[in-house]
């Protein structure tokens, strides 16, 4: 996606003796012209606090706020694109003229926090991480508890080792805040319907791929003639380690197993199980010329079953 952006690492905070350091990005960005909404515009920026950087323990923490707005509405025309609009996004504040968003805010909003905890060995490092998504009143006061990303990351300091990388994941997204909303004012949320949007009806999405999780599914890729996602209810296990076999040939793989559940609004009549598989192989040859082998297998119910593969041979630096 075109976007301008200013950012920054990590930087110590004044007067902490390094343990505190900060970092920041801060984005505006252009979606696509064919979409629900004409030519929206996407926001987005983060935070992050890291504690003890030097220490062998380490804490992180942080929350990432993005959102779409503006653009050109077959249902309610031009929508607001000034100045003050563009601070109602920045702050998330109510909008001024479409019922839903005079009750919650305006545009498309969605939300992150994560926390990370890092143990670092001489020979070894080792971090877990936890991020949870919101999308509104109820998932920012936590009523979406379990639904979240979380992931063990195993790191060899030596880089040319058998297994240098592991990395297992799993992720919950079945909850969203429970199956009800707003019923007689006793239950506040309730059916969050991540990725998707009663306005913005593309939803979280760029040319129908779905921007953020490959687990939820891209209207691209189910062969449904819908706006946003069908497939927001997922529950999956993700695995991906590389190494190297000997010296000078590395590979990478990574295998992903889902249950889908479709939505809320629209369920599954029974869990759709989805199962990915990726080998890649890289061998260096002489005189910085390289040869790279990719298998990848989908099967499942979800999407179409295929197998693919990849053979290239490139030259880096001069010939």
């Amino acid at each position: 996606m075109p976007e301008l952006a200013v950012y920054s690492d990590y930087i110590p905070v004044p007067f902490t003796k390094n343990l505190l350091e900060i970092k920041g990005f801060f984005a505006h960005g252009w979606l696509e012209k064919d979409r629900y909404v004409n030519a929206p515009y996407l926001h987005h920026k983060n935070l992050y606090a890291r504690l003890g950087a030097r220490w062998p323990i380490s804490l992180e923490y942080g929350f990432e706020h993005t959102a779409i707005w503006g653009g050109r509405s077959p249902d309610f025309g031009r929508l607001n694109e000034g100045l003050p609009d563009y601070l109602r996004v920045l702050l998330a504040t109510s909008g001024e003229r479409i019922p839903n968003e005079i009750l919650n805010v305006y545009g498309n909003h969605l939300g992150a926090q994560q926390l990370r905890i890092s143990y670092r060995h001489e020979q070894f490092s080792l971090a877990a991480s936890w991020q949870t998504v919101f999308e509104d009143g109820s998932g920012k006061r936590m009523q979406n508890i379990r639904d979240g990303l979380w992931g063990l990351h195993l790191r060899n300091k030596n880089q040319k080792a058998f297994l240098c990388n592991i990395n297992l994941e799993f992720l919950h997204t079945r909850h969203q805040s429970g199956p009800f909303h707003d019923v007689d004012g006793l239950i506040l949320g309730g059916r969050d319907n991540y990725f998707n949007n009663s306005v913005y009806r593309d939803g979280w999405t760029y040319h129908d791929y779905i921007i953020g999780s490959p687990l939820i599914s891209s209207p691209a890729l189910t062969g449904v003639q819908n706006r946003g996602t069908i497939n927001n209810r997922v529950m999956a296990w993700h695995l991906g380690l590389n190494g190297y076999v000997i010296p000078g040939l590395s590979y990478r793989a990574m295998v992903s197993r889902s249950s889908n559940y479709g939505s809320y609004q629209r369920a599954f009549s029974h869990p759709i199980k989805q199962s990915s598989w990726m080998l890649e192989l890289n061998y260096q040859l002489p005189r910085d010329w390289a040869l790279r082998t990719v298998i990848a297998v989908d099967h499942g119910q979800l999407y179409d079953s295929g197998l693919s593969a990849l053979i290239s041979i490139a030259k880096s630096g001069g010939f």
